[in-house]
């Protein structure tokens, strides 16, 4: 957001003399896109690398691993405040950030929502040492090599016939019972039982 707001503040990415007098005659000078398509790609990066986290994040601070009523309620309520937040977020920058970009300029409507991630990191990190963090049980890159080994070692073993149930597939202790479908048939010799 930051580089975003660098594109409207540097005095090299205003409009040209051209877009003054006639909108249809801007230009876009070559040199000017790749800070705007850099921002846009780090935001996207960014926003998507954050938002499944928060859910998961939130509710491991909240959640005491019993089925209590309080405890259900407690994240019943959690989960109901992050989509209000959530909702209420989409209504705000759609329409009091676009209305400040369209009277303000866009200096100050991209200024406002660096002001508000730059506070809210903020208040992130000094909520830090009070998070409770769950230690990963293991690598994902370590998992996603045993598949990919698994599946290399498996390579010519014959495909289930069609008509198999669900007892000749891998599946664990108290999970319920799945066929697997079409899709992905590869991945299907990794849950066959050799």
């Amino acid at each position: 957001m930051c580089l975003l707001c660098l594109t409207a503040i540097l005095p090299v990415y205003k409009r040209t003399p051209e877009c003054a007098v006639r909108l249809a005659d801007c230009v876009v000078v070559p040199w000017q896109l790749p800070l705007l398509f850099t921002s846009f790609a780090l935001m996207s990066l960014g926003s998507g690398g954050i938002r499944p986290c928060t859910l998961a994040f939130g509710a491991d601070q909240l959640d005491k691993r019993d089925n209590s009523a309080r405890n259900v309620r407690t994240l019943q309520t959690f989960f109901n405040w992050y989509y209000t937040v959530l909702g209420l977020s989409i209504v705000f920058a759609a329409t009091v950030i676009v209305y400040i970009q369209q009277a303000r300029g866009w200096v100050v409507g991209f200024s406002v929502p660096v002001v508000l991630m730059v506070t809210a990191l903020t208040l992130f990190l000094h909520g830090s040492p009070f998070y409770l963090k769950a230690a990963a049980d293991r690598s994902a890159i370590l998992g996603l090599v045993q598949v990919l080994v698994a599946s290399y070692k498996n390579r010519h073993e014959p495909m289930p016939p069609e008509t198999a149930d669900a007892s000749s597939f891998y599946n664990k202790a108290g999970s319920k019972p799945r066929t697997p479908t079409n899709k992905l048939r590869y991945g299907t010799l990794l849950q066959t039982k050799i």
